[in-house]
Order: structure tokens, then C-alpha cells, then sequence
């Protein structure tokens, strides 16, 4: 019988004091297998970066977490930068 390796993802939202590189190895090794990368992560990191993250981890980035206001007056330019930076990133 084959055994199913479970796949998880994870907010890097409560690991906003430690870089990436510190800590995705062991969500990897804790059965996450994606990340939803939260503005302290994602902010400055460029592509050739992120993708050697994933593919030194095997964990790979799925989504950006912004706790941007898009309630406020600047709330869609925050998101249209957020968007950008996903572009960018992929």
C-alpha cells in the first residue's frame, strides 16, 4: 500500500521576526509544503531570491498576506502594489 504524503499551508504571519531562510526549512520538515508569505516576507524580496528559497525548501509560495486597509482612501493603490510584487515574484 502507498503512503500519501499530506500536504499543509501555513502563514508566515506569526513568523514575522525571523527571515525565511530560518524557519521554512522546518515547516518543510513539519509536512507544510506551501506558504502564504506575510508583508514582512514578501516586501524586498525579489524573484531569483524566492525561487531559490523554494526550491532550497521545497516549499513553495502560494499567496501574499497584506494588512493593508483597503477600507481606507489609499486601500486599492496598497493592494494594485501588493499585486505587483506577486507579479514580480512570479
Amino acid at each position: 500500500m502507498r503512503r500519501q504524503m499530506r500536504k499543509y499551508c501555513a502563514s508566515t504571519l506569526p513568523f514575522t521576526a525571523f527571515a525565511l531562510n530560518q524557519f521554512l526549512r522546518n515547516l518543510a520538515e513539519n509536512g507544510i509544503s506551501a506558504v502564504e508569505l506575510a508583508q514582512t516576507h514578501f516586501d524586498g524580496l525579489d524573484a531569483r531570491a524566492a525561487e531559490v528559497l523554494q526550491e532550497e525548501t521545497g516549499v513553495r509560495f502560494k499567496s501574499l498576506l497584506s494588512t493593508a486597509n483597503i477600507a481606507n482612501p489609499n486601500g486599492l493603490d496598497e493592494m494594485v502594489a501588493v499585486l505587483g510584487i506577486a507579479k514580480g515574484l512570479a
